[in-house]
């Protein structure tokens, strides 16, 4: 399967030398994680933590991370047993990064057309669409976009597909949602910015940090202009 976050958004760094152009700032990490879905009740919190870094572009993107114990009862056997598996929820918001929604919307549109596409197509309401793929026994991933501002991926291990459906169901993603409708487009032309990590379990790592960028344009054009001689 095609992941809506492709390689190059993971594979984020300090952008200490990058093109700077004027880009849409994302949310601050803590607002971010303030809007994830909380642990069901009989559930458990295992990880909850976000930053906000520069990738090799200049674009900065804000990432947030929260992974779920989740029991569950099968029912389907006599007598019922109690299952655990565990959710993996990861949301960014992509700012500037407009080609990764064109991304999210191609794969929408063409999920499960062909025969050997296993990709469905699920709305979790609020305005979230997906599409998710049974990748291995107990293993079945999702990419979702939210209000086209917000990218969200999600991991199951553990479950089936129908425990799958019943959990993302449950899901609640209103508040998520509505930060997406609330979030800025201003353009920032600052080469500057603020960073910031944060760990909602473990407090002591939440930290901040400045990076900067360079911008080449003016050496670019004059090497348009003037290209260097072998």
């Amino acid at each position: 399967m095609k992941s809506l976050f492709l390689t190059s958004v993971f594979l984020i760094g300090v952008a200490t030398l990058a093109l700077s152009k004027p880009v849409i700032l994302p949310v601050q990490p803590d607002l971010l994680l303030s809007a994830l879905p909380s642990a069901p009740s009989s559930g458990k919190l295992l990880a909850s933590f976000a930053s906000n870094e520069v990738m090799g572009s200049g674009e900065p993107v804000t990432i947030a991370t929260r992974r779920y114990e989740i029991p569950f009862e099968d029912k389907s056997v006599d007598p019922p047993v109690l299952k655990t598996f565990f959710l993996k929820l990861v949301a960014m918001d992509v700012g500037s990064r407009s080609e990764t929604v064109e991304n999210f919307q191609s794969q929408l549109a063409i999920a499960g057309q062909g025969a050997q596409d296993m990709r469905k197509v699920i709305d979790f309401g609020s305005g979230v669409r997906g599409v998710y793929c049974v990748v291995a026994e107990g293993l079945i991933t999702c990419d979702a976009l939210c209000c086209d501002r917000l990218a969200l991926q999600m991991e199951m291990q553990g479950a089936n597909e129908k425990e799958v459906a019943s959990t993302f169901k449950a899901l609640d993603l209103t508040k998520l949602a509505d930060l997406a409708r609330r979030l800025p487009t201003r353009l920032e032309t600052s080469k500057r910015y603020t960073l910031f990590i944060v760990d909602e379990l473990n407090p002591k790592k939440n930290r901040s940090y400045q990076v900067g960028t360079i911008d080449f344009s003016e050496e670019m054009r004059d090497l348009s202009i003037n290209p260097a001689r072998p």
